[in-house]
C-alpha cells in the first residue's frame, strides 16, 4: 500500500523519510508522511 501511495503522488522513493499508517480521531486509517529534507531553500516553510 505504501509503494502505491508514493506512486499516486508522483514522489521520488528517495525523498520520502517515512511512510506510516495511523489511526484517525473518526477511526478511519490515515497515512502520515515525512519527506527527506533538502538542501535548498522552499518558500513556504522555513
Amino acid at each position: 500500500m505504501e509503494k502505491n501511495i508514493i506512486k499516486l503522488l508522483n514522489l521520488n522513493p528517495e525523498d520520502v523519510e517515512s511512510l506510516e499508517p495511523i489511526r484517525s480521531s473518526n477511526g478511519n486509517c490515515d497515512y502520515k508522511l515525512i519527506l527527506k529534507k533538502r538542501n535548498h531553500i522552499c518558500p513556504y516553510f522555513d
